[in-house]
């Protein structure tokens, strides 16, 4: 058989849960819920799709046996994907003049910001403030934040204490005015 027929009620999800991976790493770190949600609904797909491959082998020729085998496939290429900057730099590019609306805005605000907002495609935890320097915690964890910071005279040396917290920071170039940060971890 040539067609996939009844089996696309499993390649369908097993494609979605991919980008679902890329989803999630696009925010700066995938946390520890989103690592078990990611297992909750990836664990079943791979089981009934192992389960469901032989009969596969049996039924399904040509065009239909390759889109079955091209699951794993995905699935390893999301993975890598999600260990690399890639899928952050994707949702940068797509945000990227919400962010920087929201950076070069006249409403300047506090120097730190945590009242959690989106901009653009980004859930923006905490911003911080220091000229035109602006960094936005797009993904945080118990004691870690990550995100993108926005520095169109480069990234500063020295900062005022409200701020100060992104000294300690490790930074990514990204393109541009835009670097990835990473606090703890």
């Amino acid at each position: 058989m040539d067609r996939l027929g009844g089996y696309w009620w499993l390649v369908l999800p097993a494609w979605l849960w991919a980008l679902l991976l890329l989803w999630a790493a696009s925010g700066g770190v995938i946390c520890a819920l989103e690592t078990m949600g990611l297992f909750a609904v990836g664990a079943p797909i791979a089981l009934i799709w192992f389960g469901n491959t032989p009969a596969c082998l049996k039924e399904l020729t040509g065009r239909a046996r390759r889109l079955w085998f091209s699951v794993p496939v995905v699935w390893m290429c999301a993975v890598l994907l999600s260990r690399t900057d890639a899928p952050m730099l994707a949702r940068l590019c797509l945000s990227e003049s919400a962010l920087r609306q929201y950076a070069e805005g006249d409403d300047l605000g506090p120097s730190r910001d945590t009242n959690a907002k989106y901009v653009g495609l980004f859930d923006v935890h905490t911003v911080w403030r220091h000229g035109r320097t602006v960094a936005f915690a797009t993904d945080c964890d118990f004691l870690d934040a990550v995100g993108l910071i926005y520095a169109p005279d480069g990234l500063p040396t020295e900062l005022p204490m409200e701020v100060e917290v992104l000294l300690w920071a490790q930074y990514t170039h990204l393109y541009g005015p835009w670097y990835r940060f990473e606090l703890g971890g």
